[in-house]
Protein backbone atom coordinates (compact mmCIF):
# COMPACT_ATOMS: atom_id res chain seq x y z
CA UNK A 1 0.00 0.00 0.00
CA UNK A 2 1.64 3.43 -0.99
CA UNK A 3 0.88 6.74 0.90
CA UNK A 4 -1.80 7.69 -1.88
CA UNK A 5 -3.91 4.40 -1.21
CA UNK A 6 -3.16 4.84 2.68
CA UNK A 7 -4.15 8.54 2.74
CA UNK A 8 -7.45 7.39 0.85
CA UNK A 9 -8.24 4.67 3.40
CA UNK A 10 -7.59 6.60 6.49
CA UNK A 11 -10.30 9.24 4.30
CA UNK A 12 -12.33 6.60 4.36
CA UNK A 13 -12.33 5.40 7.90
CA UNK A 14 -12.34 9.65 9.28
CA UNK A 15 -16.21 9.85 7.53
CA UNK A 16 -17.50 6.75 8.75
CA UNK A 17 -16.00 7.53 12.69
CA UNK A 18 -17.81 11.17 11.92
CA UNK A 19 -20.87 9.87 10.64
CA UNK A 20 -20.49 7.10 13.81
CA UNK A 21 -20.44 10.32 16.16
CA UNK A 22 -23.22 12.43 14.81
CA UNK A 23 -25.84 9.92 14.77
CA UNK A 24 -24.92 9.02 18.65
CA UNK A 25 -25.22 12.62 19.57
CA UNK A 26 -28.16 13.12 17.49
CA UNK A 27 -29.79 9.79 19.00
CA UNK A 28 -28.94 11.41 23.09
CA UNK A 29 -30.26 14.40 22.51
CA UNK A 30 -33.40 12.61 21.65
CA UNK A 31 -33.55 9.89 24.59
CA UNK A 32 -33.39 13.72 27.17
CA UNK A 33 -34.32 16.85 25.85
CA UNK A 34 -36.24 19.67 27.39
CA UNK A 35 -39.88 19.10 28.83
CA UNK A 36 -39.26 15.54 28.19
CA UNK A 37 -38.08 12.78 30.27
CA UNK A 38 -37.45 9.30 28.72
CA UNK A 39 -35.89 7.64 32.22
CA UNK A 40 -37.31 5.18 34.41
CA UNK A 41 -41.53 5.62 35.38
CA UNK A 42 -42.42 8.31 37.50
CA UNK A 43 -43.62 8.19 41.26
CA UNK A 44 -46.90 10.18 41.34
CA UNK A 45 -47.68 10.27 45.52
CA UNK A 46 -51.44 10.53 46.88
CA UNK A 47 -53.25 10.36 50.00
CA UNK A 48 -56.71 9.19 50.75
CA UNK A 49 -58.84 7.89 53.72
CA UNK A 50 -58.66 4.41 55.51
CA UNK A 51 -61.91 2.37 54.38
CA UNK A 52 -64.83 3.20 56.13
CA UNK A 53 -68.57 3.34 57.17
CA UNK A 54 -71.28 5.09 59.00
CA UNK A 55 -74.68 4.56 59.90
CA UNK A 56 -76.93 6.80 61.90
CA UNK A 57 -80.54 6.83 63.92
CA UNK A 58 -82.16 9.22 65.89
CA UNK A 59 -80.13 8.28 69.31
CA UNK A 60 -76.71 7.16 67.72
CA UNK A 61 -73.97 7.69 65.12
CA UNK A 62 -71.35 5.13 64.58
CA UNK A 63 -68.51 5.07 62.49
CA UNK A 64 -66.32 1.99 61.34
CA UNK A 65 -62.71 2.98 60.41
CA UNK A 66 -60.03 -0.07 59.45
CA UNK A 67 -56.86 0.46 60.67
CA UNK A 68 -54.21 -2.25 60.29
CA UNK A 69 -56.31 -5.36 60.75
CA UNK A 70 -58.74 -4.48 63.34
CA UNK A 71 -61.56 -2.59 63.03
CA UNK A 72 -61.68 0.65 65.14
CA UNK A 73 -65.70 2.08 65.93
CA UNK A 74 -66.79 5.53 67.37
CA UNK A 75 -70.05 5.51 68.84
CA UNK A 76 -71.58 9.22 69.67
CA UNK A 77 -75.07 10.91 70.40
CA UNK A 78 -76.50 11.46 67.19
CA UNK A 79 -78.04 15.32 68.73
CA UNK A 80 -74.87 16.64 70.48
CA UNK A 81 -71.87 14.68 68.73
CA UNK A 82 -70.80 13.30 72.32
CA UNK A 83 -68.96 9.99 72.91
CA UNK A 84 -70.14 7.37 74.31
CA UNK A 85 -67.79 5.06 75.95
CA UNK A 86 -69.74 2.43 78.16
CA UNK A 87 -72.35 1.40 75.47
CA UNK A 88 -73.23 -2.39 75.30
CA UNK A 89 -72.48 -3.51 71.92
CA UNK A 90 -72.84 -6.88 69.72
CA UNK A 91 -72.20 -7.26 66.17
CA UNK A 92 -72.18 -9.27 62.94
CA UNK A 93 -70.27 -9.45 59.73
CA UNK A 94 -71.27 -11.27 57.04
CA UNK A 95 -74.15 -12.97 59.72
CA UNK A 96 -71.24 -14.20 61.97
CA UNK A 97 -70.94 -12.88 65.00
CA UNK A 98 -67.72 -10.52 66.22
CA UNK A 99 -66.14 -9.94 69.04
CA UNK A 100 -66.57 -6.36 70.22
CA UNK A 101 -63.95 -4.81 72.95
CA UNK A 102 -63.75 -1.63 74.47
CA UNK A 103 -60.74 0.60 73.96
CA UNK A 104 -59.33 3.01 76.91
CA UNK A 105 -59.90 5.97 74.30
CA UNK A 106 -63.62 5.67 74.70
CA UNK A 107 -63.56 3.23 71.46
CA UNK A 108 -64.33 -0.05 70.23
CA UNK A 109 -62.40 -2.31 68.34
CA UNK A 110 -63.35 -5.70 66.24
CA UNK A 111 -60.99 -8.33 64.55
CA UNK A 112 -62.43 -10.58 61.71
CA UNK A 113 -60.03 -12.45 59.37
CA UNK A 114 -62.53 -10.95 56.84
CA UNK A 115 -60.90 -7.85 56.86
CA UNK A 116 -57.51 -9.28 55.50
CA UNK A 117 -59.32 -10.05 52.26
CA UNK A 118 -61.14 -8.02 49.29
CA UNK A 119 -64.49 -7.92 49.62
CA UNK A 120 -68.29 -6.61 50.54
CA UNK A 121 -69.16 -6.71 54.43
CA UNK A 122 -72.40 -6.26 55.96
CA UNK A 123 -72.18 -5.28 59.83
CA UNK A 124 -74.93 -5.36 61.83
CA UNK A 125 -74.91 -3.72 65.46
CA UNK A 126 -77.31 -3.82 68.49
CA UNK A 127 -76.63 -1.05 70.74
CA UNK A 128 -77.74 -0.65 74.55
CA UNK A 129 -77.11 2.45 76.27
CA UNK A 130 -79.01 2.87 79.29
CA UNK A 131 -83.18 2.97 78.35
CA UNK A 132 -82.09 3.18 75.13
CA UNK A 133 -81.56 0.41 72.32
CA UNK A 134 -81.37 0.46 68.65
CA UNK A 135 -79.77 -1.36 65.87
CA UNK A 136 -77.27 0.04 63.00
CA UNK A 137 -76.37 -1.85 59.82
CA UNK A 138 -72.91 -0.54 57.93
CA UNK A 139 -71.36 -1.95 54.69
CA UNK A 140 -67.56 -2.15 54.18
CA UNK A 141 -65.51 -2.87 50.94
CA UNK A 142 -62.58 -4.52 52.36
CA UNK A 143 -59.50 -4.05 50.19
CA UNK A 144 -57.10 -6.74 51.77
CA UNK A 145 -53.02 -6.48 51.47
CA UNK A 146 -52.21 -4.34 48.48
CA UNK A 147 -49.93 -6.55 45.68
CA UNK A 148 -47.55 -4.59 43.35
CA UNK A 149 -49.20 -4.58 39.93
CA UNK A 150 -47.50 -7.35 36.91
CA UNK A 151 -46.29 -5.64 33.85
CA UNK A 152 -48.92 -5.91 31.08
CA UNK A 153 -45.98 -4.25 28.46
CA UNK A 154 -46.04 -6.12 25.17
CA UNK A 155 -42.28 -6.98 22.91
CA UNK A 156 -43.97 -3.86 20.45
CA UNK A 157 -44.92 -1.87 23.17
CA UNK A 158 -41.57 -2.23 24.71
CA UNK A 159 -39.46 -1.50 21.62
CA UNK A 160 -41.86 1.48 21.15
CA UNK A 161 -41.01 3.37 24.20
CA UNK A 162 -37.41 2.56 23.99
CA UNK A 163 -37.07 3.18 20.04
CA UNK A 164 -34.50 6.13 20.31
CA UNK A 165 -32.12 4.14 21.80
CA UNK A 166 -32.87 0.89 19.72
CA UNK A 167 -32.48 3.19 16.85
CA UNK A 168 -29.35 4.65 17.99
CA UNK A 169 -27.93 1.12 18.13
CA UNK A 170 -28.55 0.02 15.33
CA UNK A 171 -27.35 3.32 13.21
CA UNK A 172 -23.65 2.40 14.99
CA UNK A 173 -23.60 -1.26 14.12
CA UNK A 174 -24.60 -0.16 10.27
CA UNK A 175 -21.65 2.54 10.03
CA UNK A 176 -19.60 0.02 11.66
CA UNK A 177 -20.66 -2.82 8.62
CA UNK A 178 -20.23 0.10 6.13
CA UNK A 179 -17.01 1.17 7.19
CA UNK A 180 -15.50 -2.38 7.20
CA UNK A 181 -16.63 -2.51 3.43
CA UNK A 182 -15.16 0.75 2.12
CA UNK A 183 -12.12 -0.38 3.41
CA UNK A 184 -12.42 -3.72 1.92
CA UNK A 185 -13.42 -2.34 -1.62
CA UNK A 186 -10.85 0.34 -1.01
CA UNK A 187 -7.78 -2.33 -0.35
CA UNK A 188 -8.81 -4.59 -3.72
CA UNK A 189 -9.29 -1.46 -6.04
CA UNK A 190 -6.19 -0.74 -4.67
CA UNK A 191 -3.64 -3.82 -5.53
CA UNK A 192 -5.61 -3.94 -9.02
CA UNK A 193 -4.61 -0.53 -9.75
CA UNK A 194 -1.04 -0.92 -8.73
CA UNK A 195 -0.79 -3.64 -11.31
CA UNK A 196 -1.66 -1.89 -14.16
CA UNK A 197 0.37 1.00 -13.11
CA UNK A 198 3.32 -1.55 -14.30
CA UNK A 199 2.09 -2.10 -17.84
CA UNK A 200 1.01 1.61 -19.09
CA UNK A 201 1.02 5.55 -17.54
CA UNK A 202 -2.05 5.79 -19.50
CA UNK A 203 -4.08 2.23 -18.68
CA UNK A 204 -2.73 3.19 -15.22
CA UNK A 205 -4.17 6.79 -15.28
CA UNK A 206 -7.48 5.18 -17.00
CA UNK A 207 -7.68 2.54 -14.32
CA UNK A 208 -7.20 5.21 -11.45
CA UNK A 209 -9.94 7.10 -12.67
CA UNK A 210 -12.27 4.03 -12.56
CA UNK A 211 -11.10 3.55 -9.70
CA UNK A 212 -12.44 6.64 -8.07
CA UNK A 213 -15.92 6.30 -9.32
CA UNK A 214 -16.58 3.02 -7.86
CA UNK A 215 -15.24 4.55 -4.69
CA UNK A 216 -17.30 7.73 -5.23
CA UNK A 217 -20.53 5.98 -5.22
CA UNK A 218 -20.06 3.77 -2.35
CA UNK A 219 -19.34 7.01 -0.49
CA UNK A 220 -22.44 8.75 -1.92
CA UNK A 221 -24.36 5.51 -0.71
CA UNK A 222 -22.68 5.60 2.90
CA UNK A 223 -23.49 9.28 2.78
CA UNK A 224 -27.40 8.30 1.79
CA UNK A 225 -27.76 5.84 4.69
CA UNK A 226 -25.90 7.86 7.25
CA UNK A 227 -28.54 10.69 6.76
CA UNK A 228 -31.55 8.38 6.69
CA UNK A 229 -30.59 6.91 9.93
CA UNK A 230 -29.90 10.21 11.31
CA UNK A 231 -33.41 11.35 10.16
CA UNK A 232 -35.02 8.11 11.72
CA UNK A 233 -33.05 9.00 14.75
CA UNK A 234 -34.10 12.28 15.33
CA UNK A 235 -37.72 11.67 14.12
CA UNK A 236 -38.55 8.21 15.18
CA UNK A 237 -42.36 8.72 14.46
CA UNK A 238 -42.56 10.98 11.66
CA UNK A 239 -43.06 14.07 13.63
CA UNK A 240 -41.04 17.00 15.23
CA UNK A 241 -39.04 15.79 18.66
CA UNK A 242 -41.51 17.50 20.94
CA UNK A 243 -44.30 14.00 20.12
CA UNK A 244 -42.12 11.65 22.16
CA UNK A 245 -44.34 10.05 24.43
CA UNK A 246 -44.03 10.88 28.43
CA UNK A 247 -43.59 7.13 29.97
CA UNK A 248 -46.54 6.10 32.23
CA UNK A 249 -46.48 6.79 35.81
CA UNK A 250 -46.79 4.90 38.72
CA UNK A 251 -49.35 6.04 41.53
CA UNK A 252 -48.70 5.24 45.25
CA UNK A 253 -51.13 5.92 47.50
CA UNK A 254 -50.91 6.74 51.03
CA UNK A 255 -53.44 6.13 53.64
CA UNK A 256 -53.87 8.89 56.01
CA UNK A 257 -56.78 10.13 58.06
CA UNK A 258 -56.30 13.77 58.26
CA UNK A 259 -58.59 16.91 58.43
CA UNK A 260 -59.01 18.64 55.12
CA UNK A 261 -61.01 21.27 53.32
CA UNK A 262 -62.94 19.71 50.28
CA UNK A 263 -62.98 21.36 46.88
CA UNK A 264 -67.01 22.60 47.77
CA UNK A 265 -65.97 24.31 51.29
CA UNK A 266 -67.16 21.60 53.60
CA UNK A 267 -64.65 20.02 55.73
CA UNK A 268 -64.00 16.19 56.50
CA UNK A 269 -63.11 15.88 60.12
CA UNK A 270 -62.10 11.87 61.47
CA UNK A 271 -63.97 10.95 64.47
CA UNK A 272 -60.87 10.78 66.23
CA UNK A 273 -60.51 14.36 65.51
CA UNK A 274 -63.75 15.22 66.58
CA UNK A 275 -62.92 14.05 69.64
CA UNK A 276 -60.02 15.46 70.16
CA UNK A 277 -61.43 19.10 69.37
CA UNK A 278 -64.33 18.68 71.90
CA UNK A 279 -66.82 19.20 68.90
CA UNK A 280 -70.74 19.47 70.45
CA UNK A 281 -73.69 20.06 67.96
CA UNK A 282 -76.82 20.68 68.80
CA UNK A 283 -80.23 20.34 66.87
CA UNK A 284 -81.56 23.92 65.70
CA UNK A 285 -85.36 24.58 66.30
CA UNK A 286 -87.26 27.13 65.71
CA UNK A 287 -88.49 29.45 68.96
CA UNK A 288 -89.55 32.78 70.03
CA UNK A 289 -87.44 35.31 71.49
CA UNK A 290 -87.77 39.13 72.24
CA UNK A 291 -86.50 41.83 70.22
CA UNK A 292 -82.82 43.33 70.91
CA UNK A 293 -81.25 46.60 70.93
CA UNK A 294 -77.95 47.31 72.04
CA UNK A 295 -76.33 50.66 73.20
CA UNK A 296 -73.20 51.34 73.71
CA UNK A 297 -71.92 52.56 77.28
CA UNK A 298 -68.99 52.36 79.80
CA UNK A 299 -68.70 51.37 83.63
CA UNK A 300 -68.98 54.39 85.95
CA UNK A 301 -69.03 54.35 89.71
CA UNK A 302 -72.15 53.82 92.13
CA UNK A 303 -73.31 57.27 93.63
CA UNK A 304 -73.33 55.75 97.29
CA UNK A 305 -70.23 53.22 96.69
CA UNK A 306 -67.65 56.51 95.42
CA UNK A 307 -65.66 58.94 97.27
CA UNK A 308 -63.19 61.74 97.49
CA UNK A 309 -60.50 62.61 99.89
CA UNK A 310 -59.93 66.13 99.96
CA UNK A 311 -56.82 68.35 101.66
CA UNK A 312 -58.88 70.71 104.08
CA UNK A 313 -56.57 73.31 104.63
CA UNK A 314 -53.30 74.18 103.04
CA UNK A 315 -50.41 72.69 103.59
CA UNK A 316 -48.18 69.95 103.55
CA UNK A 317 -48.73 66.24 103.13
CA UNK A 318 -47.32 63.75 106.05
CA UNK A 319 -47.43 59.98 106.15
CA UNK A 320 -48.10 57.87 108.93
CA UNK A 321 -45.69 55.17 110.45
CA UNK A 322 -47.64 52.35 107.79
CA UNK A 323 -46.50 54.94 105.20
CA UNK A 324 -49.10 56.29 102.60
CA UNK A 325 -52.18 53.79 100.72
CA UNK A 326 -51.26 52.69 97.68
CA UNK A 327 -53.73 52.40 94.77
CA UNK A 328 -55.37 49.03 94.55
CA UNK A 329 -55.27 49.14 98.31
CA UNK A 330 -58.83 48.24 100.75
CA UNK A 331 -59.43 50.63 103.23
CA UNK A 332 -62.22 51.24 105.56
CA UNK A 333 -64.54 53.89 106.60
CA UNK A 334 -63.01 56.32 109.13
CA UNK A 335 -59.63 55.02 108.83
CA UNK A 336 -56.81 57.85 108.45
CA UNK A 337 -54.82 57.46 105.06
CA UNK A 338 -52.52 60.52 105.42
CA UNK A 339 -52.17 63.82 107.20
CA UNK A 340 -51.55 67.55 106.53
CA UNK A 341 -49.49 70.04 108.41
CA UNK A 342 -51.08 73.46 107.88
CA UNK A 343 -48.71 75.76 106.46
CA UNK A 344 -49.84 79.72 108.03
CA UNK A 345 -49.32 82.63 105.87
CA UNK A 346 -46.44 85.24 107.96
CA UNK A 347 -49.10 87.80 107.90
CA UNK A 348 -51.57 85.44 109.50
CA UNK A 349 -49.06 84.21 112.23
CA UNK A 350 -48.76 88.22 113.30
CA UNK A 351 -51.84 87.93 113.82
CA UNK A 352 -52.03 84.32 115.59
CA UNK A 353 -49.26 85.74 117.79
CA UNK A 354 -51.37 88.91 118.53
CA UNK A 355 -54.01 87.28 119.03
CA UNK A 356 -52.37 84.54 121.54
CA UNK A 357 -50.44 87.09 123.71
CA UNK A 358 -53.86 89.05 124.36
CA UNK A 359 -54.89 85.17 125.61
CA UNK A 360 -52.34 85.06 128.09
CA UNK A 361 -53.04 88.64 129.21
CA UNK A 362 -56.24 87.95 130.12
CA UNK A 363 -55.54 84.64 131.57
CA UNK A 364 -53.06 86.14 133.79
CA UNK A 365 -55.14 88.98 135.28
CA UNK A 366 -57.71 86.08 135.69
CA UNK A 367 -55.92 83.86 137.87
CA UNK A 368 -54.65 86.62 139.89
CA UNK A 369 -57.75 87.51 140.66
CA UNK A 370 -59.11 84.09 141.50
CA UNK A 371 -56.21 84.58 144.02
CA UNK A 372 -57.42 87.35 145.55
CA UNK A 373 -61.11 86.74 145.93
CA UNK A 374 -59.86 82.87 147.66
CA UNK A 375 -57.42 84.25 150.26
CA UNK A 376 -60.51 86.04 152.46
CA UNK A 377 -62.72 82.90 152.91
CA UNK A 378 -66.57 84.28 153.59
CA UNK A 379 -65.80 87.60 152.68
CA UNK A 380 -66.24 87.16 148.62
CA UNK A 381 -69.17 84.87 147.62
CA UNK A 382 -68.76 82.23 146.54
CA UNK A 383 -70.70 82.37 142.91
CA UNK A 384 -68.25 85.22 142.38
CA UNK A 385 -65.02 82.52 142.78
CA UNK A 386 -66.87 79.89 140.53
CA UNK A 387 -67.44 82.55 137.80
CA UNK A 388 -63.75 83.70 138.11
CA UNK A 389 -62.62 79.85 138.12
CA UNK A 390 -65.17 79.21 134.55
CA UNK A 391 -63.48 82.60 133.18
CA UNK A 392 -59.81 81.00 133.20
CA UNK A 393 -60.78 77.80 131.81
CA UNK A 394 -62.59 79.27 129.12
CA UNK A 395 -59.40 81.67 128.31
CA UNK A 396 -56.85 78.35 128.30
CA UNK A 397 -59.23 76.13 126.23
CA UNK A 398 -59.85 79.22 123.63
CA UNK A 399 -55.69 79.55 123.62
CA UNK A 400 -54.94 76.15 122.87
CA UNK A 401 -57.56 76.30 120.23
CA UNK A 402 -55.70 78.99 118.52
CA UNK A 403 -52.52 77.11 118.76
CA UNK A 404 -53.70 73.75 117.49
CA UNK A 405 -55.20 75.69 114.45
CA UNK A 406 -51.88 77.27 113.60
CA UNK A 407 -49.86 73.89 113.55
CA UNK A 408 -51.66 71.03 114.66
CA UNK A 409 -51.62 68.27 111.67
CA UNK A 410 -55.00 67.91 109.77
CA UNK A 411 -55.78 63.99 109.43
CA UNK A 412 -57.34 62.98 105.71
CA UNK A 413 -59.69 60.02 106.36
CA UNK A 414 -61.62 57.54 104.55
CA UNK A 415 -65.30 58.30 103.85
CA UNK A 416 -66.28 54.85 102.56
CA UNK A 417 -65.31 51.36 102.47
CA UNK A 418 -63.85 50.24 99.25
CA UNK A 419 -60.51 50.64 97.33
CA UNK A 420 -58.01 53.19 96.60
CA UNK A 421 -58.77 54.34 92.77
CA UNK A 422 -56.61 57.14 92.57
CA UNK A 423 -53.74 58.81 95.02
CA UNK A 424 -51.84 62.02 94.58
CA UNK A 425 -50.55 62.04 97.65
CA UNK A 426 -47.01 62.20 97.83
CA UNK A 427 -45.07 62.91 101.22
CA UNK A 428 -44.01 66.59 101.42
CA UNK A 429 -46.12 67.41 99.40
CA UNK A 430 -47.88 71.01 99.49
CA UNK A 431 -51.60 70.68 98.65
CA UNK A 432 -54.12 73.80 98.73
CA UNK A 433 -57.56 73.67 100.26
CA UNK A 434 -60.33 71.43 98.51
CA UNK A 435 -57.37 69.04 97.03
CA UNK A 436 -58.48 66.05 95.77
CA UNK A 437 -55.74 63.48 97.19
CA UNK A 438 -57.70 60.14 97.28
CA UNK A 439 -60.41 58.62 95.54
CA UNK A 440 -62.04 55.59 96.71
CA UNK A 441 -64.35 52.87 95.19
CA UNK A 442 -66.55 50.52 96.40
CA UNK A 443 -65.89 47.17 93.37
CA UNK A 444 -69.19 45.82 94.22
CA UNK A 445 -71.13 48.65 93.57
CA UNK A 446 -70.64 49.71 89.87
CA UNK A 447 -73.05 51.04 87.17
CA UNK A 448 -73.07 50.83 83.54
CA UNK A 449 -73.94 54.72 81.96
CA UNK A 450 -75.30 53.55 78.25
CA UNK A 451 -76.57 56.51 75.54
CA UNK A 452 -80.21 55.66 74.07
CA UNK A 453 -80.89 57.78 71.10
CA UNK A 454 -84.45 56.30 70.57
CA UNK A 455 -86.49 57.12 73.94
CA UNK A 456 -88.98 54.59 73.05
CA UNK A 457 -86.53 51.39 73.67
CA UNK A 458 -85.62 52.69 77.28
CA UNK A 459 -89.76 52.34 77.72
CA UNK A 460 -90.19 48.97 76.74
CA UNK A 461 -86.65 47.31 78.59
CA UNK A 462 -87.67 44.15 80.07
CA UNK A 463 -84.19 42.68 80.48
CA UNK A 464 -80.41 44.26 80.10
CA UNK A 465 -77.08 42.63 79.84
CA UNK A 466 -73.77 44.24 79.43
CA UNK A 467 -70.73 42.33 77.33
CA UNK A 468 -66.66 43.22 77.34
CA UNK A 469 -64.58 43.24 74.36
CA UNK A 470 -63.20 40.13 75.79
CA UNK A 471 -66.85 38.77 75.77
CA UNK A 472 -67.12 38.59 79.74
CA UNK A 473 -71.39 39.33 80.12
CA UNK A 474 -72.93 40.68 83.15
CA UNK A 475 -76.74 41.05 83.98
CA UNK A 476 -77.99 44.46 84.66
CA UNK A 477 -80.49 46.23 86.43
CA UNK A 478 -82.38 49.28 84.99
CA UNK A 479 -81.67 52.45 87.42
CA UNK A 480 -83.00 55.35 85.79
CA UNK A 481 -82.74 58.04 82.79
CA UNK A 482 -81.79 61.11 82.58
CA UNK A 483 -84.42 64.10 81.36
CA UNK A 484 -81.42 66.26 80.09
CA UNK A 485 -80.14 65.19 76.59
CA UNK A 486 -75.78 64.24 75.95
CA UNK A 487 -74.86 63.77 72.76
CA UNK A 488 -78.25 64.14 71.01
CA UNK A 489 -78.93 60.85 73.67
CA UNK A 490 -80.60 59.92 76.43
CA UNK A 491 -78.14 58.64 79.47
CA UNK A 492 -79.52 55.44 81.02
CA UNK A 493 -78.25 54.13 84.01
CA UNK A 494 -78.29 50.21 84.75
CA UNK A 495 -76.64 48.56 88.35
CA UNK A 496 -74.08 45.58 87.47
CA UNK A 497 -75.64 42.65 89.09
CA UNK A 498 -72.29 40.74 90.07
CA UNK A 499 -69.33 42.70 89.46
CA UNK A 500 -66.43 41.16 89.05
CA UNK A 501 -62.65 42.35 89.48
CA UNK A 502 -61.71 42.54 85.72
CA UNK A 503 -64.47 45.86 85.47
CA UNK A 504 -62.88 49.19 85.85
CA UNK A 505 -64.23 52.81 85.82
CA UNK A 506 -64.49 54.09 82.22
CA UNK A 507 -64.20 50.48 80.50
CA UNK A 508 -66.61 50.63 77.14
CA UNK A 509 -69.00 48.12 77.64
CA UNK A 510 -71.52 46.92 74.86
CA UNK A 511 -75.48 46.72 76.55
CA UNK A 512 -78.20 44.80 75.32
CA UNK A 513 -81.55 45.02 75.59
CA UNK A 514 -84.65 43.37 75.66
CA UNK A 515 -87.60 44.45 74.75
CA UNK A 516 -91.40 43.40 75.45
CA UNK A 517 -91.83 42.67 71.66
CA UNK A 518 -91.04 39.31 70.15
CA UNK A 519 -89.85 37.62 66.70
CA UNK A 520 -89.53 34.06 65.59
CA UNK A 521 -85.75 32.71 65.23
CA UNK A 522 -83.19 29.96 65.78
CA UNK A 523 -81.12 31.10 69.54
CA UNK A 524 -77.98 29.71 69.84
CA UNK A 525 -74.71 29.86 71.60
CA UNK A 526 -72.60 33.10 70.68
CA UNK A 527 -69.67 30.57 69.97
CA UNK A 528 -71.16 28.77 67.51
CA UNK A 529 -70.72 31.69 65.08
CA UNK A 530 -67.45 32.56 63.76
CA UNK A 531 -66.48 34.81 61.24
CA UNK A 532 -65.36 33.74 57.41
CA UNK A 533 -62.56 34.60 55.34
CA UNK A 534 -64.90 37.44 53.56
CA UNK A 535 -65.91 38.64 56.89
CA UNK A 536 -69.35 37.19 57.17
CA UNK A 537 -70.84 35.53 60.36
CA UNK A 538 -70.79 31.37 59.79
CA UNK A 539 -71.99 28.63 61.82
CA UNK A 540 -70.52 25.25 61.06
CA UNK A 541 -73.14 22.20 60.58
CA UNK A 542 -73.08 18.73 61.43
CA UNK A 543 -74.39 17.29 57.55
CA UNK A 544 -72.59 13.44 57.91
CA UNK A 545 -70.86 11.48 60.49
CA UNK A 546 -66.89 12.75 59.23
CA UNK A 547 -68.26 16.25 57.28
CA UNK A 548 -68.73 19.55 58.21
CA UNK A 549 -70.84 22.24 55.97
CA UNK A 550 -70.55 26.09 56.23
CA UNK A 551 -73.59 27.96 55.95
CA UNK A 552 -73.65 32.02 55.81
CA UNK A 553 -76.64 33.16 58.70
CA UNK A 554 -78.53 36.48 59.55
CA UNK A 555 -78.30 36.85 63.38
CA UNK A 556 -79.20 39.27 65.80
CA UNK A 557 -77.84 39.03 69.31
CA UNK A 558 -80.08 37.95 72.16
CA UNK A 559 -77.77 38.89 75.24
CA UNK A 560 -74.35 38.36 75.98
CA UNK A 561 -74.26 34.81 75.38
CA UNK A 562 -76.94 33.79 72.85
CA UNK A 563 -77.62 34.90 69.20
CA UNK A 564 -80.76 34.62 67.14
CA UNK A 565 -80.79 32.84 63.85
CA UNK A 566 -83.04 34.77 61.64
CA UNK A 567 -81.59 33.15 58.31
CA UNK A 568 -78.70 30.72 56.77
CA UNK A 569 -80.02 28.05 58.65
CA UNK A 570 -82.66 24.87 58.31
CA UNK A 571 -84.54 23.44 61.60
CA UNK A 572 -83.26 20.07 63.09
CA UNK A 573 -80.05 21.05 61.49
CA UNK A 574 -76.90 19.72 63.55
CA UNK A 575 -75.35 23.08 64.63
CA UNK A 576 -71.78 23.44 65.83
CA UNK A 577 -71.84 24.87 69.38
CA UNK A 578 -68.80 24.03 71.18
CA UNK A 579 -65.19 24.04 68.85
CA UNK A 580 -66.16 25.90 65.49
CA UNK A 581 -63.36 28.28 66.09
CA UNK A 582 -60.94 24.82 65.51
CA UNK A 583 -63.24 23.78 62.80
CA UNK A 584 -62.86 26.97 61.26
CA UNK A 585 -58.83 27.25 60.77
CA UNK A 586 -58.42 23.59 58.85
CA UNK A 587 -57.24 23.97 55.51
Amino acid sequence: MNARQLRATLRRLGWGLSLAIVSFVVSSGVSAHEGHDHGGPKIEITTAVAPRFDAVSDDFELVGVVKGKDLIVYLDRFRTNEQIPAAKITATANGEAVPVEPLDDKSYRIRTPLLASPGKIDFQFTIVDGDLTDLLAGSLEATGPKAAPASTQTWSETFTQNRSSTIAGLAGFMFGVLSILMFRTGRSRAKKDSKLAVDTLVDQADLATADVKPLSKIRRVGSALALALVVAVTNPTGGTADEVKTPTKTQLTITADLPQRLPDGSLFVPKETQHLLTIRTVLAGESSAAKTAQLSGQIVADPNGFGRVQAPVNGRIEALDAGLPYVGQRVVKGQTLALVLPIIPTEDQNAYAGTIGDLDTQILLAEQKLARISRIPGTIPQKDIDDTKTTVDGLRKRRASVRSSQGEPQPLTAPITGVIAMSAAVPGQLASARDVVFEIVDPTRLWVEAIAFDPRIVSDIVEASAVTNTGESFKLNFVGRSLTLRQQGTPVNFSVEAPTETLAIGRPMTVLLKTASKRDGMILPQAAVVRGANGVSIIWTHVAAERFKPNVVKLQPLDGERVVIEGGLKPNERAVIEGATLLNQIR
